[in-house]
């Protein structure tokens, strides 16, 4: 069976599809569907799979301007994947819930082509719930998100579809192993920074300022992800702190450094919130507030068990920080409550796509 799966521009919508995509492809020939610009063209390309790449603009926020643009590249991107898909005699679409499925959605729609609708968040996206009707199926990642569709669409409880790398690293990396592969001191504390695949400039100067302030104590190692809209700051403290704070252009291994740290300063993604329930990681979380409150309620499932410390972006600052800091490092792993989720999400969507494509 010839299966499309239409990915979103970050990680968190990435991931997951890659994860159904490895068990769909034992079987199945694979293709995605995603932004020219993307994070797509960077994950996907080390990938056999072939990338039907399309360019679509964000319309929320968006000016008149820019949202004449942006329908014009929708209609446009849509025409194409019509196309591709008649072409290539795609007898599935699995939409990973971003905006830049929406013209693969359209394409499928169009050709009376079974959609299966992936949502990682636990409030619905936009797109979600705009073609959602459309759906054969709808996988629900957290269990949050139950309830928050109109009843009569089929919707399925899944769980978060992580990678099987990521799951076999879980169970066979300890913390001691981790930090001697990377060349890290076993008794020093390691704080991991990830703000996704942008990075975060806020974050950022925030991070120096604190360390400007309060200075790095012994036996403390930052590792901090700089992203793609880096400030600098970030490598300005790695040439100040040469073995105490350690700055990567981007993290590929991610298993390895959640195996290896103590406390972990990030986003609230719905797949960030998994992979820290996945390998029980205390965290400070800073959701991004453009995101329509989706990372804020996504944080409220560790910050309500105390496994997470909230910090709003609006009122983070140096002090603030350091506080959070120094009360989280004090969490044991040993201690974490965090949620259990299922770790065969990755089959159970799969399944769901076998079935309606099969269906028709």
């Amino acid at each position: 069976m010839k299966i499309l799966i239409a990915v979103g521009a970050s990680g968190g919508h990435i991931y997951p599809a890659v994860a159904v995509a490895e068990v769909l492809q034992q079987y199945n020939q694979v293709y995605y569907t995603g932004g020219i610009r993307g994070l797509e063209r960077k994950i996907l390309s080390s990938m056999e799979n072939q990338l039907f790449a399309v360019r679509i603009l964000p319309w929320a926020g968006a000016d008149i301007l820019n949202r004449l643009k942006a329908l014009w590249l929708l209609s446009w991107s849509t025409i194409r994947s019509i196309n591709f898909i008649k072409s290539k005699s795609i007898k599935v679409l699995l939409s990973s819930g971003s905006y830049s499925s929406s013209a693969a959605i359209l394409a499928a729609v169009i050709c009376r082509l079974p959609l299966v609708m992936l949502e990682i968040d636990c409030q619905p996206s936009i797109t979600t719930r705009k073609f959602g009707r459309f759906a054969k199926c709808i996988a629900l990642a957290h269990p949050d998100a139950i309830g928050q569709l109109p009843p009569h669409w089929k919707v399925k409880y899944t769980g978060i579809p992580f990678r099987k790398n990521l799951i076999d690293s879980r169970n066979s990396l300890t913390k001691t192993k981790a930090r001697k592969e990377l060349g890290l001191d076993q008794n020093s504390q390691i704080i991991l920074i990830v703000a996704g695949s942008q990075g975060s400039q806020k974050i950022e100067k925030t991070v120096h300022q604190m360390i400007s302030i309060y200075s790095l104590p012994h036996k403390r190692i930052f590792i901090a992800s700089a992203g793609k809209f880096s400030s600098g700051d970030y490598y300005q403290l790695s040439r100040s702190y040469t073995d105490q704070f350690i700055t990567k252009d981007y993290i590929e291994n991610i298993s390895l450094y959640y195996a290896a740290c103590d406390l972990v300063i990030s986003r609230a993604g719905a797949m960030t919130i998994g992979e820290l329930n996945l390998w029980k990681k205390p965290a400070i979380l800073i959701p991004i507030k453009q995101a329509r409150g989706h990372q804020l309620n996504n944080a409220m499932s560790l910050i309500k068990t105390k496994t997470a410390y909230l910090l709003e972006e609006s009122e983070l600052n140096a002090c603030g920080l350091h506080e959070a800091v120094e009360k989280m490092l004090n969490l044991s792993e040993r201690n974490f409550k965090g949620q259990d989720f299922n770790l065969d999400g990755a089959s159970k969507v799969a399944e769901l796509v076998i079935e309606a494509g099969k269906a028709g």
